[in-house]
């Protein structure tokens, strides 16, 4: 990409840029990882009525930690999984939808730690203020209309903003200017 430039569909493309992985995905799997430590930390009752509160309130986490999983589960559904990359020329984002089978880490572990070159086929180009590209897409949730998805969304997001905690702003559509590419190379 060259400054003052504007992709279009079918363009093979070139840039640097450091890589995430998609956030609504992040933040799911960073609050599994916390309630699941939470979880194990849970102290084992030694009279029968706490026993009993302990039980109840130990079922309850391990219920919404197992519909958490199923909810993640859902979202990772598919052979592709988005990566995003913001600044680039003409405060451009991307979104890089990698096919899952030519990973070499499932976790992306050696993919969003560092700055790479990506070169990649633009399969959809967005100017500003135009549309977007939704990060939800492949799943149920896309179906939601928009205010409904922003309340149910939006108590995650608040996250992000609370001191303390290491999660990313929750966001579920990349607005223009943005690209989607599928990439041919990710190379450092």
């Amino acid at each position: 990409m060259e400054d003052k430039s504007t992709p279009s569909p079918g363009d093979i493309i070139e840039f640097e840029a450091s890589l995430r992985r998609n956030p609504v995905v992040e933040t799911i799997e960073s609050l599994l990882d916390i309630l699941a430590m939470a979880i194990l930390f849970e102290d084992d009752p030694t009279k029968s009525q706490k026993q009993k509160n302990k039980q109840a309130q130990t079922s309850d986490n391990q219920k919404m930690k197992s519909q958490m999983e199923a909810f993640c589960e859902k979202l990772k559904a598919g052979n592709t999984i988005d990566l995003t990359a913001e600044g680039l020329r003409n405060n451009y984002t991307a979104v890089v939808t990698l096919e899952t089978e030519f990973l070499n880490d499932p976790t992306m572990s050696d993919v969003v730690d560092g700055r790479f070159c990506v070169v990649g086929k633009v399969i959809r180009s967005i100017v500003k203020g135009t549309e977007s590209i939704s990060l939800i897409r492949k799943t149920a949730l896309s179906k939601i209309p928009q205010p409904v998805l922003h309340g149910v969304l939006g108590g995650l997001s608040q996250l992000a903003t609370e001191p303390g905690f290491a999660i990313p702003k929750l966001d579920y559509e990349i607005q223009g200017p943005a690209i989607q590419v599928i990439p041919i190379a990710i190379y450092a």
